[in-house]
């Protein structure tokens, strides 16, 4: 695989390969005759050192395809026909050649102008140095030091739209090793071939940007730069329109999953309020507790003034039989003070309908209650369900960057750790054609013996490659690892994608790897917010809710049952009125049997005393444990609500996380459609566009070959003849002297 230098005729071949772009496949339009004629661009301009235009002209090339004429159109200072002796017919900015039946098969002619150099998408300036001192051009040559070019292109606004959006500038400078001591060139591409040493500069569409070029001499000359622009047309750049389009799509399921993601911090935000006021509610219930306890020492004052009267009715109760024949006596009263009762019962009767439908209302409350409390737990699974499917597209992206990225670049280094191997056992040293060589690898290491074969190394997946050169059809330097690394891929049997693939990723490593450790930065953020919002337990309040909620409608319906009883009760007391009057007579036979109820009456209400006491004394030993263990239930609940609650205020910094990943990615697009280059605005379907003028059609291809003033010492100066001082040729000599000057345009440093 290595060659050997081939002097002046390689040199001028590696640079017309650098500069010349390629051409898209010609669109033909329909033309009345059937015939349609296509034509080549070629746009020549000289510049002075500085990159002002001193000489203007375009090569129209005209493949007839039949045709007996063709009409151009532009404005030009003069054209020569470089084919026949056929004159121009000119019209308002248009050329017409009228050729009868001895049409060429191809047409040449060369007009002079400088209206297309206005319109190029950049502006070129230059500027010198000597030795960091600023120096004119024409005071360099033959000059001793380091002598520095800083070569800048401006993006022109006057330029049409297409031409911003889809010419790329190439800028040779090409150097005789045999002339020069050093030449240092930041962020170019290097090309030797035997004593020739070319940096080549690139500037992607739209792109503004400054280069730097230092060449180190006994005695400075130069044959000037040379700069190419032209568009990209190459059908595998068609891949960044569909970069555009997959751009939309994923903008679209992007925007999808912002909706989702604040319905999810909605949700918690409305929770938030539902959790504060839970909290408060159950420390207006230890407010309760509080006023119990403080008026603890008045219960047990009425509880022992109860009891005393208790012993005061069981005084009065033991000479209760003796009073009972006086009852006898008060009979007639006793009838007046139930009719009393028997009203005033009735009067309560009336009451208690209003109080049962009370509580009615109010078991209907405890039961919204518990509805809200299901809802609360619906909403909890719900928010869970939504964590979850964040985890696992967190897992996903994160098992993507180690299993692609990190395992290809492991397969990467292992092979060059081989590759330095055999360089060494060799004599020789390796590099890096991309990168400075400075590669850690162990020598101990036998062979690739770490590569493996396609079943089993990290480079199984392809990559999209667009808007850079083809990994595979770049021509590395020889001996360099990307040369060894297609080959010994190839020979495991990877297909191109997949070489393609390794070596891209080999070449940008360090821009990979930063890349891949901040998105698994964005996934720990994501695995650490699913992990803040899974700690959120919610399980207490919904208990406590449903709690209420089911108390609520069973102290309401034994409400209602015991008013009912009361209505009922009544109703009987009424009708044990009517009875008791009818048989008051009897009743007198009764209180004699009364008598003897009344020594029983009053041993029950003696035991009843003693059991009120022993009562009494359990609950003033125990109250004190009694409200120290409600008052920290309560406390506790409200203090964990409180604080799930200011949990979830961390909806906030989620949001603000969101919108920074949405302006990141936003920024990235606007770099490359505007911002720093037009990359992204590039159509590479789009047919050239004439220099000349927007009415020419039918264009195979467009070319800028731009070239500034040499800088040399004084030399006898040779004349060139131009295309009218060789009219008297034939039309074959005429070609072949217009080619033959081209040639010398790429090559002249080269003499």
């Amino acid at each position: 695989m290595y060659r050997n230098p081939a002097g002046r005729s390689a040199a001028a071949l590696l640079s017309l390969c650098l500069l010349l772009p390629a051409s898209s496949g010609s669109a033909l339009a329909a033309v009345s005759s059937g015939v349609v004629p296509t034509v080549d661009e070629a746009y020549y301009v000289t510049l002075d050192y500085y990159g002002n235009p001193t000489d203007a002209s375009i090569v129209k090339s005209y493949q007839l395809n039949g045709a007996d004429e063709i009409t151009d159109y532009g404005t030009y200072t003069s054209v020569s026909n470089l084919t026949d002796r056929t004159e121009p017919v000119t019209g308002n900015g248009s050329l017409r050649f009228s050729f009868g039946d001895s049409a060429p098969d191809r047409f040449y002619f060369e007009g002079k102008t400088e209206k297309p150099f206005q319109e190029l998408p950049w502006t070129l300036s230059l500027s010198y140095r000597l030795n960091g001192v600023p120096k004119k051009a024409e005071d360099l040559a033959g000059e001793k030091g380091e002598v520095e070019i800083r070569i800048s292109a401006l993006p022109n606004p006057k330029a049409s739209e297409y031409a911003r959006n889809n010419y790329m500038l190439t800028c040779v400078a090409p150097f005789n090793l045999d002339d020069i001591l050093s030449l240092d060139a930041p962020d170019a591409q290097i090309q030797t071939i035997g004593n020739l040493r070319a940096a080549a500069f690139l500037w992607l569409p739209g792109e503004n940007r400054e280069y730097t070029l230092r060449i180190g001499t006994d005695s400075f000359e130069t044959d000037g730069l040379t700069f190419i622009m032209g568009p990209l047309n190459s059908g595998r750049l068609s891949d960044i329109t569909e970069i555009q389009e997959k751009k939309e799509e994923i903008q679209a399921s992007w925007d999808d999953m912002n909706d989702a993601v604040d319905d999810v911090l909605d949700s918690l935000d409305s929770m938030k309020s539902g959790l504060h006021y839970a909290a408060d509610g159950l420390q207006e219930l230890d407010t309760v507790r509080d006023n119990i306890r403080k008026k603890k020492s008045r219960f047990y004052g009425d509880l022992d003034q109860f009891l005393g009267n208790m012993d005061g009715l069981n005084n009065a109760l033991a000479p209760l039989s003796g009073h009972v024949s006086a009852a006898n006596n008060t009979v007639a009263d006793v009838r007046s003070n139930l009719m009393e009762l028997n009203n005033a019962l009735l009067e309560t009767r009336k009451d208690l309908d209003d109080t049962r439908s009370t509580l009615e209302n109010i078991r209907k409350d405890m039961t919204h209650l518990g509805d809200t409390a299901s809802d609360l737990d619906r909403q909890t699974h719900r928010v869970h369900s939504d964590v979850g499917s964040l985890q696992a597209f967190s897992r996903s992206g994160k098992n993507t960057v180690d299993s692609s990225i990190k395992g290809t670049l492991t397969q990467m280094t292992q092979l060059y750790q081989a590759y330095a191997a055999y360089m060494k056992s060799r004599g020789l040293e390796p590099f890096d054609a991309l990168g400075d060589g400075e590669v850690l690898f162990d020598l101990e290491t036998e062979g690739a013996a770490g590569v493996g074969t396609p079943s089993n190394a990290g480079v199984p997946f392809r990559a999209d490659m667009s808007g850079a050169l083809d990994p595979i059809t770049v021509s590395y330097p020889e001996g360099s690892f990307q040369e060894f690394a297609i080959e010994k891929l190839d020979s495991l049997g990877y297909d191109e994608e997949e070489i393609s693939y390794a070596i891209s990723l080999w070449n940008y490593r360090d821009d990979v790897q930063s890349a891949s450790a901040y998105a698994n930065s964005v996934y720990g953020r994501v695995d650490g917010l699913a992990d803040d919002i899974l700690e959120i337990d919610l399980s207490l309040l919904f208990d406590l809710m449903m709690d209420i909620s089911l108390d609520g409608e069973e102290s309401a319906d034994k409400l209602k049952t015991l008013t009912t009883d009361l209505s009922s009760a009544i109703g009987k007391l009424d009708a044990l009125h009517t009875t008791i009057d009818n048989y008051l007579p009897e009743l007198q036979e009764a209180l004699t049997h009364t008598s003897a109820v009344c020594d029983g009456l009053h041993d029950s209400s003696v035991s009843l005393t003693a059991f009120l006491r022993t009562t009494r004394d359990i609950i003033r030993s125990n109250s004190d444990t009694l409200d120290d263990g409600t008052r920290r239930t309560l406390q506790g609940t409200a203090d964990v609500l409180r604080k799930t609650a200011d949990a979830v205020d961390s909806t906030d910094k989620v949001r603000k996380a969101k919108q920074s990943i949405t302006d990141l990615v936003d920024d990235k697009w606007d770099e490359y459609t505007g911002g720093k280059n037009n990359l992204m605005k590039l159509d590479a379907d789009a047919p050239p566009q004439s220099l000349t003028s927007s009415r020419n059609r039918n264009v195979t291809s467009v070319s800028v070959l731009i070239r500034t003033a040499e800088i040399k010492k004084q030399k006898e100066e040779v004349h060139l003849q131009s295309a009218d001082d060789r009219d008297h040729r034939t039309v074959g000599a005429r070609v072949g002297q217009m080619f033959s000057d081209f040639w010398n345009f790429l090559t002249g440093w080269t003499h």
